[in-house]
């Protein structure tokens, strides 16, 4: 696994963006790269990686699928709620949330990649009046 990436600098809340993995090479056959995500929350010490839970996301996450013969591969839309809820127990959602992407074909062991995305809600626009 070579890099993950995401298609805009900073997402919003509501709205769908999407992960490009590229792999070191070309792969002799079709692969389904494994998705992980995590939420990364800041306690009194230090950061940790919590469970993103089921009221998280409006468009989970899901296996990308790269074709034998390329490199590439892209996510399906990905989106996380605007209202996006923790899981009990878990530090209360607070926008800007950063996001652990991690990404591997069969096993950790296999090789590979993560990136952080951070995501916003979306600025609300000031009536004149």
């Amino acid at each position: 696994m070579e890099t993950i990436s995401c298609d805009l600098p900073q997402p919003l809340a509501g709205l769908p963006f999407t992960l490009t993995i590229m792999l070191d090479s070309i792969s002799p056959t079709d692969i389904v790269v494994s998705l992980e995500k995590q939420r990364i929350v800041a306690n009194a010490r230090n950061l940790e990686l919590r469970p993103t839970g089921t009221q998280y996301f409006e468009r989970d996450p899901k296996p990308v699928k790269i074709a034998a013969g390329v490199r590439t591969g892209t996510s399906d839309p990905i989106a996380v709620r605007r209202n996006a809820v923790a899981e009990p127990g878990d530090p209360a959602v607070h926008f800007p949330e950063r996001l652990l992407f991690s990404a591997f074909v069969r096993t950790i062991s296999s090789g590979f990649a993560c990136t952080v995305v951070s995501v916003s809600l979306l600025a609300q626009r000031q009536s004149a009046g």
